[in-house]
């Protein structure tokens, strides 16, 4: 059942504003980014069923990538899926309720998923989430988070930057917000205009269990 669902979308506008991303002297509209955040997005011993199915096939992760193949960009370890159905009933209940918080609509309901591990010194550096070919179509983003407890590592916060809009583009301000990796939680967010990384994981273990672990992915 879902109990809460968040939202920051408020937005402020000033004008003349300055800023060493946006290379314009005209408007500029700064504005919270919107982001849906939802605690206890599983039953207890549901969510406990997703995490051993996250980490049933530790063989078939692969190295991360990314979309436009920068180097030092992204590490961590991958696996490509198809959401077990737990999950996947869970998204489609909410997912209405999503769409109206964030102001995005999915026009396909198509689901595109990966288990992500990030362990000891793994990141990811600020980036949009749409790309060239099957990215191009991406709405919104989601990570629901996993890991055993007590919390076998440190960092690993989703930093989420503001928004400024100019002449129509959209660029990182330098104001931002940090989502703790709380387990059995999920994130949502437009995956077009929200950038947003994932800060260096810190964790003495190399077991894959003890790592931060999500099934993250996005609805077209």
């Amino acid at each position: 059942m879902i109990s809460v669902v968040t939202s920051t979308a408020e937005a402020s506008v000033t004008e003349g504003a300055s800023s060493s991303t946006v290379e314009d002297h005209g408007t500029i509209v700064t504005s919270t980014a919107p982001l849906c955040v939802v605690p206890y997005f599983l039953e207890p011993l549901q969510a406990q069923e997703v995490l051993s199915w996250a980490l049933s096939d530790v063989s078939g992760f692969q190295a991360a990538t990314t979309l436009d193949g920068a180097p030092d960009v992204r590490r961590a370890k991958v696996r490509y899926t198809s959401l077990p159905q737990t999950l996947g009933e869970a998204l489609a209940n909410v997912l209405p309720a999503v769409e109206r918080v964030l102001g995005v609509t999915s026009a396909e309901r198509r689901v595109e998923c990966q288990v992500t591990l990030h362990r000891d010194g793994d990141y990811f550096r600020r980036h949009l989430d749409v790309g060239e070919g099957n990215a191009a179509t991406r709405r919104i983003s989601f990570i629901y988070y996993l890991h055993r407890a007590p919390l076998p590592f440190s960092g690993g916060e989703l930093r989420v930057y503001d928004m400024l809009t100019s002449h129509g583009k959209t660029f990182p301000a330098e104001s931002f917000r940090d989502v703790e990796p709380i387990h059995n939680s999920i994130v949502f967010f437009p995956s077009a205009s929200v950038f947003h990384e994932v800060l260096p994981v810190s964790c003495s273990s190399t077991r894959p269990e003890d790592g931060r672990i999500t099934c993250n992915g996005w609805i077209h």
